[in-house]
């Protein structure tokens, strides 16, 4: 089972990344022993409880930073596909429309 990141699948481009969802953590525990479920005895190692808090810390920042990278990707996506929309209506607009003239020629021909 893989944790961390990972790469979505209909992503434009390949680009985007997300969070994968199986990977949770515990919130931060504010009972005596917090990382109990990691160091049985944690009052006896009150260094790793440190470390551990630390790289819980570290972890959900990265996290938190891949996850608005996530959301500034997808907003340039967005913006870009909605440009590219706008250029096409435009083009459209601009187009010759034949199937208005044909239904003027019947118009005129139909008693």
């Amino acid at each position: 089972m893989s944790h961390g990141i990972r790469s979505a699948p209909n992503s434009p481009k390949g680009r985007s990344l997300s969070p994968d969802p199986r990977c949770s953590y515990p919130q931060a525990d504010m009972s005596s022993q917090p990382f109990h479920w990691v160091i049985p005895q944690a009052d006896t190692h009150p260094e790793a409880i440190e470390v551990l808090q630390r790289y819980q810390i570290t972890h959900e920042f990265y996290q938190e930073a891949l996850y608005r990278e996530v959301q500034h990707i997808q907003a340039q996506d967005y913006q870009a596909l909605a440009s590219q929309h706008r250029q096409e209506l435009e083009q459209l607009r601009r187009d010759i429309n034949i199937m208005g003239w044909f239904n003027r020629w019947l118009q005129r021909r139909s008693p």
